[in-house]
């Protein structure tokens, strides 16, 4: 659904009010799922500055017990720093860590080695774009690319997803939405940026309670056993933020943990919760 407090940007659903110990809110980021593509560029903190806008207009109350699963890892830890008032503790799922080696442009480097120095934009809370505001030539690439992307959306592990969820999974991945939502040109330079502020507060968290689950099954492919050392190192480093970290392999679990092993998510969300009092959501 939408919500026209946040200018039809962005959609959020919550659980009922009286669920079983939680009340959940999940929300479709710009230009996935049923959101518009929103303002551009989308870096880290345009999406940052957008789910707490969204949280203030939904009239959730704080503070939150935050959840993030890959690149959502890193948008959690932002909105902490930005908001920490708001943040009761955390569960990092296969977390994207700001020193994990990624492929870009054919070559196997950390992201902020890419960094050129530019300024990252503040926040924008207007002037959405569309699909038609992109030159036709770029169109064209994002609309291949989505085509490409939907092929593969349904493959393991998300044939274990139910029907309904595999058919809105494939048709928003073959959105060019989608793809153009994911492609900002300022992101090595908001690692950098985010690297430099972990030096500065190794502890961000300070006693609030994090809980870090990791894969427990291997990266493969090109390269794997470096990217492999490196990210178990980056994950055993994501304990750190909290003087309450601690980790939790998913022993039959590759990237989407949620999927292989949910019960393990919501034993961590439990876990947060109670350690952080009734005050919690």
């Amino acid at each position: 659904m939408r919500d026209r407090a946040t200018r039809q940007w962005n959609g959020v659903a919550c659980s009922p009010k009286s669920p079983l110990f939680a009340r959940v809110c999940a929300y479709d980021r710009s230009g996935t799922g049923w959101s518009d593509l929103g303002p551009y560029p989308h870096t880290n903190r345009q999406i940052v500055y957008e789910l707490g806008a969204l949280l203030d207009a939904s009239g959730e109350h704080s503070p939150y017990v935050l959840v993030g699963h890959s690149m959502g890892g890193r948008y959690v830890r932002l909105f902490d720093l930005a908001r920490p008032a708001d943040v009761a503790g955390m569960v990092l799922v296969d977390a994207n860590h700001e020193d994990d080696l990624l492929f870009i442009n054919g070559q196997l480097q950390r992201e902020w080695e890419a960094a050129t120095g530019q300024t990252v934009p503040p926040p924008k809370a207007s002037m959405l774009l569309s699909m038609e505001d992109i030159p036709a030539n770029i169109r064209i690439q994002i609309e291949a690319a989505a085509r490409q992307d939907a092929e593969h959306a349904l493959e393991r592990p998300f044939d274990k997803l139910p029907p309904t969820a595999q058919r809105a999974r494939k048709w928003m991945h073959a959105k060019p939405e989608w793809m153009a939502a994911n492609n900002s040109s300022f992101g090595p330079d908001e690692v950098a940026e985010m690297r430099a502020e972990r030096r500065k507060n190794p502890q961000p968290l300070g006693d609030r309670l994090l809980v870090v689950l990791t894969r427990g099954e291997a990266v493969v492919g090109p390269q794997a056993a470096e990217r492999e050392e490196s990210r178990k190192r980056n994950q055993a480093d994501l304990v750190t933020l909290s003087r309450r970290g601690r980790q939790v392999i998913a022993a039959r679990s590759g990237h989407h943990i949620h999927i292989d092993e949910p019960e393990l998510v919501v034993s961590a969300i439990r876990e947060v919760i109670a350690a952080s009092g009734s005050s919690a959501r």
